[in-house]
């Protein structure tokens, strides 16, 4: 994999609230604090994940958005080139807590 390897905690923006210039790259865990500040409905935090190997490459997008969450997956089997996806989508509130469970088989 190209890129810095982060392998500390370190935050994703400076004091001033632009990109860190640390935080840029890769790491094998979270260790990136996503302290973003700004106005309601312009901020954008999300995790995304790609894990892959010779048969299959599956991916999961988790987002906030202010004012919703969508949580993204896909599954691609890459001798078939069959694809499958699901997508969950709901309003946010900061009082709420929400659990969501997906298999998928």
């Amino acid at each position: 994999m190209r890129g810095k390897e982060i392998t500390r905690a370190v935050k994703l923006c400076d004091s001033d609230g632009k990109l860190n210039e640390a935080s840029i790259g890769w790491s094998r865990h979270p260790v990136i604090y996503c302290n973003i500040t700004g106005d309601y409905l312009r901020k954008k935090k999300w995790n995304y994940w790609c894990f892959t190997n010779d048969e299959v490459l599956f991916s999961i997008t988790v987002s906030h958005i202010d004012y919703a969450a969508v949580i993204f997956a896909y599954i691609l089997d890459l001798t078939t080139l069959k694809f499958m996806s699901v997508r969950f989508s709901f309003p946010w509130r900061k009082t709420s807590t929400y659990l969501i469970t997906c298999k998928i088989l």
